[in-house]
């Protein structure tokens, strides 16, 4: 049977047709509710959205019904519900779910501040092969920031394993890909940070746990700034998690993968990629445009992990980057439990790899691996174990490579500078390293 709901204050129109889909022109979850049960009795079918509806409380879609957005319309979730689908969602790459943020998220990067509020949720086991973030009103047209509306989109389905992107993007936050067994799909997909000043929430800096920082720590590290120019953790995109104090594994995700995309940080304090504390993850087919960024691809863990925290079987390949102080930099605390193992980095272009830290002044490493030994206390650990770098080729560059408790090989490797520098750099310096190299050849 094919019915039409129309709400229009009190009355409701309704005319049926024969058929297994019900068309809403509007309404809320009870004219969902209805048109599931009308469904049911055909053993399933389509709810097409033809108009706004408002999901006001918790409802689940099950896996019987395929919803149908027209695009203009949207199901608009309130704060503090949650709308769960198990069916399909027929609809292209526009925005069919607008959620109420409960003045908390956007705001003040997470719910924190009352654990009371919530923002209007997307959950459930989608049956669809994968989702995109247009679905969740991400602008795809780099014009609009759309940081918050695209993490909604990475949570939303933690059961479908392949998310497509395509557009770009432009990000005032970092995005963290913090589920599990995901196969992000970004070769139609260019990533933009932003170097603006903006409010950072300086109303609630006393509410800040001691243990969550932002990039403000090199100025203070229990105060947040008045405003930061740059994404909020510094970086457009980390396979990771942030902390959340019930940590009870080394590894915040596994079984990550990041395929394809351009990658454009604007900010001196930005990353393009990183890696958090993260188990069989893999950075493939990626472009870095670094001449505004700070690194390219960076293994950092979080600090103060309840655990000992660990980055296990990562393989990066086929990387090209132009500008930024580093290509790859692994980047451990020192004297803490953090742990690197099983690293593959190979074919690597780097170019015009001779920027500055943040201090403006000190240059540095196009591949920086360091534990940071703390030679003044006798620590020589190696915490960066088992490295595999191979076929990179670095360009008008400061430095070559920097190794501080690390074990690996490193093989078919140039790197040549630009005669502006001490060419010394360009050799290899190992502290505390135990590695095996081949065909090494450098120029300046």
């Amino acid at each position: 049977m094919k019915c039409y709901f129309t709400t229009l204050i009190a009355l409701l129109l309704t005319t049926c047709i024969y058929s297994t889909e019900v068309v809403l022109t509007g309404g809320n979850q009870n004219d969902v509710l209805t048109a599931i049960t009308t469904l049911n009795t055909e053993g399933g079918g389509v709810i097409v959205i033809n108009g706004d509806v408002f999901i006001n409380n918790d409802i689940t879609i099950p896996e019987t019904v395929t919803i149908k957005v027209i695009n203009g319309h949207k199901l608009k979730i309130k704060g503090n519900v949650t709308l769960t689908i198990n069916g399909l969602i027929e609809a292209g790459p526009y925005q069919i779910f607008e959620q109420d943020d409960n003045g908390t998220v956007e705001d003040c990067f997470w719910d924190r501040w009352d654990f009371t509020l919530d923002d209007g949720k997307v959950r459930g086991n989608l049956k669809n092969a994968y989702v995109v973030p247009q679905w969740w009103g991400v602008d795809d047209t780099g014009v609009t920031i759309c940081g918050q509306s695209f993490q909604n989109a990475i949570e939303s389905f933690p059961n479908v394993q392949k998310f497509v992107a395509n557009g770009k993007f432009l990000l005032e936050k970092t995005l963290h890909l913090n589920q599990n067994n995901r196969y992000y799909d970004f070769t139609g997909a260019t990533f933009i940070g932003v170097n603006e000043s903006r409010n950072v929430c300086r109303a609630f800096e006393n509410s800040y746990p001691q243990w969550y920082t932002t990039p403000s720590q090199i100025e203070d590290m229990n105060r947040l700034p008045e405003t930061w120019p740059a994404t909020d953790t510094g970086g457009l995109i980390n396979i990771g998690k942030r902390r959340d104090l019930t940590e009870t594994s080394p590894y915040s995700v596994v079984n990550v993968t990041i395929d394809g995309g351009i990658y454009v940080p604007k900010s001196i304090y930005d990353n393009a990629l990183g890696i958090l504390n993260a188990k069989n993850s893999q950075i493939l087919n990626v472009t870095i445009h670094c001449y505004d960024g700070l690194r390219g691809i960076a293994i950092q863990h979080p600090a103060n992990w309840n655990v000992a925290t660990r980055t296990d079987h990562v393989i990066i390949r086929n990387v090209i980057q132009q500008g930024g102080i580093n290509v790859i930099n692994i980047d451990l605390s020192r004297s803490k439990n953090q742990y690197v193992k099983n690293v593959i980095i190979d074919n690597i272009i780097g170019h015009d790899v001779t920027g500055t830290e943040v201090d403006g002044t000190t240059y540095g490493y196009a591949f920086r691996l360091s534990n940071q030994n703390d030679l003044a206390i006798g620590e020589i650990v190696k915490r960066i174990e088992n490295v595999s770098i191979s076929n990179v080729v670095l360009t008008h560059v400061n430095g070559g490579f920097y190794f501080d408790g690390v074990t690996g090989n490193l093989s078919n490797t140039q790197v040549i500078g630009y005669g502006k520098k001490d060419a010394t750099k360009l050799h290899k310096e190992e502290k505390n390293s135990d590695l095996m190299i081949a065909n090494y050849r450098i120029k300046n």
